[in-house]
């Protein structure tokens, strides 16, 4: 890894002194008209961000890395992908915590600037451990996800619905009073040792942030039924509306509809209409963005690029990192420390050589 960032680093001086030279020899060569590539842009890529992020000022390079695996890059992708398998799964507390890391999943809600840590501790306290509302959990114990625990309805008692029951049930009941409503008592977050109560004003808006990102994943549970894969593809799009209405006109989400669009066209020549249920639908589109290559466009930047990809499109200069030993470049490997094993052999094979010519 550290000779990769060396090896990333003098390219990025190599192109720096390339632009200023022939600037000064008046036929200048821009960002644009660079290419790099390299045998496997997704290792690469995590290198060259890391190196070229640190250069700022004079020393700044604009670029742009192209083909690399959209599920690896695209975090809206990555944040749909996600809801849908936290709706169709146990939807435990972890998995909705991990959605909420998601930029996308708080942008258009209201959460700027509030602390998401604490509402993992209040939702905790309130006792939710899995399913999103009665219905949800149901169907979780149809399908042998779930198992039943304690008496009659306990099985229900640790859905998000009624963990934000408690919580709003707290929020209203001031004092520390134990209250209890229509089977609910009013929790305030801090049953577990929190620092910060659910009753307080200034987190009104972490609250009412909860209970709509609840309110729009209940009404998009996809159940257990099968659709037709045009319905599946309807109801993705309405996912997207419903829980990521904020970043419906961005690039990343543009580019996963498109994904989208085309595995339906292709299920479509090949079963037709035929019906398929939620999970083997939502399998097959996790694999296919997995396989989808970011755009390759010419981008007014320094491109990155696998080896391959642009080989079509014109470049003054072009570099290429990567071409060391190893699995993703032919040769054969060689060690460079000294092997003792190898020494050994040597010498066996001096000495018999000798023994021999004595015996002649």
């Amino acid at each position: 890894l550290i000779m990769t960032a060396r090896e990333v680093e003098g390219l990025a001086d190599w192109i720096q002194s390339l632009i200023a030279r022939t600037a000064q020899e008046g036929s200048p060569i821009a960002a644009e008209d660079i290419l790099v590539v390299t045998p496997d842009i997704n290792a690469m890529a995590p290198v060259i961000n890391a190196v070229l992020e640190n250069r700022t000022g004079r020393q700044a390079l604009a670029y742009s890395i192209v083909g690399q695996s959209a599920g690896e890059v695209n975090s809206a992708a990555q944040a749909i992908l996600a809801a849908g398998r936290f709706l169709a799964g146990r939807a435990d507390r972890e998995s909705l915590e991990a959605l909420l890391q998601y930029p996308i999943t708080t942008a258009d809600r209201g959460a700027h600037g509030l602390d998401l840590q604490t509402a993992g501790v209040w939702l905790a306290a309130a006792g939710y451990r899995f399913g999103i509302n009665e219905a949800h959990v149901r169907d979780l114990l149809e399908e042998g996800l779930a198992r039943p625990e304690g008496g009659p309805g306990a099985a229900f008692d640790g859905t998000l619905e009624r963990a934000l029951e408690r919580l709003n049930l707290g929020a209203f009941m001031r004092g520390d009073v134990r209250v209890s409503l229509a089977g609910a008592y009013a929790s305030r977050g801090t049953e577990l040792g929190g620092f910060s109560r659910v009753d307080g004003s200034e987190n009104a808006a972490l609250l009412s942030f909860l209970l709509g990102l609840w309110e729009s994943l209940s009404a998009m549970i996809p159940g257990r039924g099968r659709r037709s894969p045009a319905d599946w593809k309807a109801w993705t799009h309405t996912l997207i509306h419903t829980l990521f209405p904020c970043a419906e006109a961005s690039d990343e989400v543009y580019e996963f509809r498109g994904v989208v669009d085309r595995m339906v066209e292709v299920m479509q020549r090949v079963q037709g209409e035929t019906p398929v249920d939620f999970q083997s639908f939502w399998t097959m589109l996790s694999l296919k963005v997995r396989d989808e290559k970011t755009p390759v466009r010419s981008t007014g930047r320094i491109v990155f690029a696998p080896i391959d990809a642009l080989r079509w499109l014109p470049r003054r200069a072009i570099a290429v990192l990567g071409l060391n030993e190893g699995p993703n470049f032919p040769g054969v490997n060689r060690s460079e420390e000294f092997d003792l094993m190898q020494a050994e052999l040597v010498d066996e094979r001096g000495r018999r050589l000798s023994t021999r010519r004595r015996g002649d």
